[in-house]
Order: C-alpha cells, then structure tokens, then sequence
C-alpha cells in the first residue's frame, strides 16, 4: 500500500471537518480533475491526484514527505487532513486566474502553483 493510500485510508471514514452544503455544497470527483496534477512548491514538486474520489497529495520538498488528503467544503475549499500537526485541518484553497494559472493556498498563503 502507498502512502498516500494509507492516508486516504486513515481519513476515510472520518467526517470531513467544517463541510458546508452553503454555496454549492462539496465538488464531484469530475470538477475535481481541475487541481490534480504537478505543482510548483517550495523547493520541490507536490503532486495531487484522485483516489477514491478524493484529492490526495504528497511532497517531498526539502526532504519533508507529506501525504495528505483533501477534504471538500466548497466548489475550491478543502481540508487538509494529513499527520502532520502543523498542517493537519489547514484550510486550503484553490484559485484560478484568468490565464487558467491554478494556485494553492494554505491557511491563506500561496503554497503551490499548478505546473
């Protein structure tokens, strides 16, 4: 099992925290194709991808592995679940620009760009 199926395992029977059905409710797995794929971070790459209908990620920037899981709350809205206590329930969001350059923050910050 990879880590980040491990991961999707251990949040998956959890519910998802802060989910809203205010403004669109939670995204289907097919407008989820829109964030997975290769980022730009903080001197490395994170990848997204769908497993089991939900958008995991990891990264090994500057030798940190990080898997984790996101959750929806809106149409770009997430929640981060992973095992890591600084980023674990971070709210991340996912913005488009006019040019389809997609960005994602992390508690409000950009943290990654879509490759």
């Amino acid at each position: 099992m990879s880590a980040s199926e491990e991961t999707v395992s251990r949040f998956e029977h959890q519910e998802p925290a802060g989910v809203s059905e205010e403004k669109g409710g939670p995204p289907g797995t097919s407008s989820l194709e829109r964030y997975t794929g290769d980022y730009s971070a903080h001197e490395g790459v994170l990848r997204i991808e769908i497993e089991h209908g939900r958008l995991v990620g990891e990264t090994t920037a500057k030798g940190l592995a990080l898997t984790f899981v996101l959750e929806p709350v809106r149409d770009n809205e997430f929640v981060m679940r992973t095992d890591d206590d600084q980023l674990d329930r971070a709210a991340v969001t996912f913005r488009t620009s006019d040019e389809r350059r997609v960005t994602m923050l992390v508690a409000g910050h950009a943290f990654a760009f879509k490759q």
